[in-house]
């Protein structure tokens, strides 16, 4: 089975078309032009680049990516994080996912055990596991396009504190 088809319309005009218009790849063709003679000639090649590929689409991190997120310390869990998706030349070669990845020194990707990854996809909010100790989270988002293109985030941080209006209090055993 091709991968392209060519149409010939009352032997005026030629139309080359991909046979499954979802895919995101880039075809090489050559055209073969046969006159009466029959002389022969090949043309080409040329490229027909369908959907989001490398040579269509570039990805480069959001301008509203927040590399620092504060939060204090018994604040909710839910939606602490919102990661600005990444930009896009074109508008519809958008990620299909994104991914928490921890930021320490061992080989990418390795899951986060503090933030909680999205059980659907392109999630661009993120949970925490728990805000019960003051600390700080690094990470980094690691997003999937269509065409099987990637871009990892900078570096970000999740800063867990104690508010100003936070306050131990030494507790009394009364017996």
């Amino acid at each position: 089975m091709k991968a392209i088809k060519s149409y010939n319309s009352n032997g005026s005009s030629n139309r080359i078309r991909p046979n499954d218009y979802q895919l995101h790849v880039s075809y090489t063709f050559y055209i073969k032009v046969t006159t009466i003679g029959p002389s022969t000639a090949t043309f080409g090649p040329w490229e027909l680049r369908v959907g989001c590929t490398s040579d269509t689409v570039s990805y480069t991190t959001n301008s509203g990516f927040d590399v620092d997120k504060p939060i204090y310390v018994g604040d909710s869990t839910s939606n602490v994080y919102t990661f600005a998706l990444p930009t896009a030349t074109r508008s519809y070669c958008s990620a299909i996912k994104n991914e928490i990845y921890t930021n320490s020194d061992v080989i990418w990707p390795v899951a986060s055990p503090k933030l909680i990854q999205c059980s659907s996809n392109p999630c661009n909010v993120f949970s925490l596991v728990d805000t019960i100790n003051p600390e700080v989270i690094t990470f980094k988002v690691f997003s999937t396009f269509y065409g099987d293109m990637t871009l990892l985030s900078p570096t970000a941080t999740i800063t867990i504190t104690c508010s100003a209006a936070y306050v131990i209090s030494a507790t009394t055993v009364v017996d």
